[in-house]
C-alpha cells in the first residue's frame, strides 16, 4: 500500500484511517480509485490536507497554463522517461522552463540516469491525477497519437544503430522502456502505426522468447490490417508465423508465412523472413526437400540484399538439416560455411 501511494505522508495516513472499516485486502484493492478512498482526513487540519485529491488540486492550482499542459501530457508515460521522450509528447518547442519549474515544484521527479541521459517521472497519485485532467483537455488524442508515434520512432532509431553492434545494450534500453512501449500498444490506433510497432518490437519479443507476449500484441495488430499498408502487413503477418513456429504450431505458421511470402512478392518487399520461417516449419514437419527450397530462396536473397547475419543464420539451419538427415559431411560443410560468415561479422 505505501509503495502504491508513492510513500506520500497524507495518502498513507488517509489509507490508515480507513482500516477502521476495511482490511488491508480491501484498501489495496480499491487503491484503483484512490481520490474517492482516501478522504477526510483530520478535521483540525486545513481544507487542503483533509483528502489526497484536495492537496494535489492546490498544487495544480499554483502552476501556469503552459506548465499544466505538460504535466497533463507527461501521464501517458507509464515509466520513467527522458526530457527528449517529454519533448516529441509534449509538442512544445520551449519545454526546458516549465518542466524544470515542475520539477522544482516536485511534481516532477527525477529518478535516475541511464545511458548518458537523465530520467524523470511521475508519483503515480500525481499521473493518475495528470491522466483524469488531460481527458478534461481536447489535446488528450493529439498526446496519444505523438506517444505512439514516439515510441515507433525510437524504436527504429535504437535498432539502426545498435543492433548491429551492441545487441546487448539494445536490449537493455528497450528493457528500460518497455512499459512505456507496452502503454503505446495498448492506445494505438488500430493501422499501421500500431502495425510498424508490433513490427519494431517483433525481434526483441524473439530474442526475449516473450511468445505469449508476441502472439497477443501481433493478433491486436492484425485486427487493423485493412488499415495498413501491404509493406507493414507483410511484416506483422511474418512476425505472427515465426511466433506459431516458436509456439510449435506448425499449421498456424505456415499459415501465416506463406500470406507474408505472397504480400512480400507483391510489394518487392524482403522475402528473408517468410522464406526463412517456412524453411523451419517444413524441417520440424521432416519435409526436407521443401525446406531445402525455401532456404535456397533465402541464401539468394541475402546474398542480393548483403545481409550476412541472415545468411549465417540460414546455413546454419541447412547444416542442421543435413545432420538430421545423417548426411554428417554436407552438415560439416555449411556449418563451417555460417562460422565463416559469423566471424566476418564479427
Amino acid at each position: 500500500i505505501c509503495r502504491r501511494l508513492d510513500g506520500i505522508p497524507l495518502a498513507i495516513e488517509l489509507a490508515a484511517a480507513r482500516l477502521k472499516m476495511l482490511s488491508l485486502e480491501q484498501i489495496l484493492g480499491r487503491l484503483e480509485d484512490r481520490f474517492s478512498l482516501l478522504t477526510e482526513g483530520s478535521r483540525t487540519a486545513l481544507p487542503r490536507h483533509q483528502t489526497l485529491r484536495a492537496l494535489i488540486d492546490w498544487s495544480y492550482d499554483l502552476i501556469s497554463e503552459e506548465e499544466r499542459e505538460v504535466f497533463c501530457a507527461l501521464s501517458v508515460f507509464q515509466g520513467g522517461f527522458t526530457l527528449t521522450a517529454a519533448e516529441a509528447v509534449c509538442g512544445i518547442e520551449e519545454i526546458l522552463v516549465p518542466f524544470s519549474h515542475l520539477v522544482d515544484r516536485s511534481l516532477i521527479m527525477v529518478e535516475e540516469s541511464a545511458f548518458g541521459e537523465m530520467r524523470y517521472r511521475l508519483l503515480e497519485s500525481l499521473r493518475e491525477y495528470a491522466a483524469e485532467k488531460l481527458k478534461e483537455r481536447v489535446e488528450e488524442e493529439v498526446v496519444q497519437e505523438r506517444f505512439s508515434q514516439w515510441a515507433v520512432d525510437w524504436l527504429t532509431e535504437i535498432s539502426k544503430r545498435l543492433l548491429q553492434t551492441s545487441r546487448i545494450e539494445w536490449q537493455q534500453r528497450i528493457d528500460k522502456e518497455y512499459e512505456n512501449l507496452r502503454r503505446a500498444l495498448q492506445i494505438a490506433p488500430p493501422g499501421d502505426l500500431k502495425g510498424r510497432l508490433v513490427n519494431e518490437l517483433d525481434r526483441y519479443w524473439y530474442m526475449r522468447s516473450s511468445v505469449h507476449e508476441a502472439e497477443h500484441w501481433l493478433l491486436s495488430a492484425l485486427e487493423g490490417a485493412s488499415s495498413m499498408t501491404e509493406a507493414t502487413l507483410c511484416r506483422v503477418q511474418g512476425a505472427l508465423g515465426m511466433t506459431y513456429w516458436q509456439k510449435a504450431d506448425n499449421p498456424s505458421a505456415r499459415k501465416h508465412l506463406l500470406e507474408a511470402l505472397r504480400l512480400a512478392h507483391k510489394t518487392g518487399n524482403s522475402t528473408l523472413q517468410a522464406n526463412v520461417g517456412l524453411g523451419l516449419v517444413e524441417a520440424a514437419e521432416r519435409n526436407y526437400e521443401e525446406a531445402l527450397g525455401y532456404y535456397a530462396e533465402a541464401l539468394r536473397d541475402s546474398e542480393e540484399r548483403s545481409h550476412r547475419p541472415t545468411r549465417a543464420t540460414v546455413l546454419s539451419n541447412m547444416a542442421c538439416l543435413y545432420l538430421d538427415r545423417d548426411e554428417f559431411e554436407k552438415a560439416r560443410t555449411f556449418f563451417h560455411q555460417s562460422r565463416q560468415c559469423w566471424q566476418e561479422e564479427g
